[in-house]
């Protein structure tokens, strides 16, 4: 049948049939497109799931990683403690301990400062104060003063529970305000009752041995404000150090030999003056034996894991597992009589002292 135009129904039905295949094909395409698009989104989407999930995985080894390298210098701090007091008495002088200690630990890091170790320098925009050079030695020059000046005065027990107060209730304050660059952690009623935890633990540890000081009064609180400042000063050292070493652009190390001059420097000084007050030296050497002399070198890797660890843990963090590795090393030390010193039976309250200092650290970090 003829149409006007010249045109036929079937020609009509044909273009009809045209159009509407070439629709179907454009519809087809767009949802080909759109399928293609989501699952390009969905794989992006998994790809995005999957690095998460693997630096999520990685920060938790990190974590895992500096708890035991924490735990490990604490044990070190009792190890030290201990080597320091057995070269005490051969040399009659525990700050002549202390300085030979410094030495060994200056000569270690002289000899690693040319070398990376693999780590590299992270430069952070911040002013690095005058000050900054110097407080790090400073601070471990007093508290290892009041160590050897307090501990026979309060009892070493006494000393140790108030240096774990300052240190715990230091860190958390440093965290909450995120000192010196630290990441800001909230002081939680969980974080503050986790401490909590590990301070009672620590006390039930130590509580046998703790001595009632004849001290007057006054003295004696006065004794126990320096050692709790002493708590204090090595919590502070480590974010400054650890500020000071990315404020400058250099490695962990190298600042602790900077800490460890200075701070060398100022119980060799103090040593001298004692010296010059009490007359002369009482020194036998023939009576030191060379792992004396090692702990020096063991301070010197405590310097170095709180100056790489503070930033990456948390102050308080670290020092939770710095005090766990002191009372574990600690009671391995008096069981087996290690380091010439007299052995002490283990005791129910002090390794339940122990255990519970364990679930403060553990719980730590179950809620933020």
């Amino acid at each position: 049948m003829a149409l006007p135009g010249g045109k036929t129904e079937g020609t009509n039905m044909s273009t009809a049939a045209s159009f509407r295949k070439e629709e179907a094909e454009q519809e087809q395409q767009r949802r080909d497109e759109t399928r293609q698009l989501g699952e390009e989104q969905r794989q992006e989407e998994g790809d995005q799931g999957e690095r998460e999930r693997r630096a999520k995985m990685k920060r938790q080894r990190q974590i895992v990683g500096g708890v035991v390298s924490a735990f490990a210098a604490g044990a070190g701090l009792a190890m030290q403690a201990s080597m320091n007091g057995a070269l005490s008495e051969p040399l009659d002088s525990g700050l002549a301990a202390t300085m030979f200690s410094f030495v060994a630990g200056n000569g270690a890091l002289l000899l690693a400062f040319p070398f990376s170790f693999g780590l590299k320098k992270k430069k952070v925009e911040g002013t690095v104060h005058w000050w900054m050079w110097l407080i790090g030695g400073v601070i471990g020059a007093f508290y290892v003063t009041m160590g050897t000046f307090l501990g026979p005065r309060l009892g070493f027990s006494l000393f140790f529970v108030c240096v774990v107060t300052g240190q715990l209730l230091t860190s958390l304050l440093v965290d909450h305000v995120g000192f010196m660059g630290i990441p800001e952690t909230a002081a939680t009623k969980w974080r503050i009752g986790c401490l909590l935890t590990v301070l009672a633990g620590s006390i039930m540890a130590v509580v046998e041995r703790l001595e009632v000081s004849d001290t007057e009064p006054g003295l004696l609180i006065g004794y126990i404000v320096l050692s709790v400042m002493a708590g204090v000063g090595v919590t502070a050292q480590a974010p400054i150090n650890n500020a000071f070493t990315r404020r400058f652009g250099t490695l962990p190390h190298r600042t602790a030999l900077l800490s460890f001059s200075f701070g060398g420097l100022l119980v060799t000084s103090l040593w001298a003056i004692s010296v010059g007050v009490e007359g002369g030296t009482n020194f036998e050497f023939e009576e030191t034996e060379f792992w004396m002399f090692l702990g020096g070198i063991i301070g010197a890797l405590y310097v170095f894991a709180s100056i790489a660890l503070a930033h990456k843990l948390g102050v308080a963090l670290f020092f939770i597992s710095v005090v766990a590795g002191q009372l574990s090393m600690s009671l391995l030390i008096d069981t087996l009589g290690l380091f010439r010193s007299d052995k002490v039976d283990i005791t129910g309250l002090r390794v339940g002292g122990i255990l519970l200092v364990f679930v403060g650290a553990a719980s730590f970090r179950l809620r933020r």
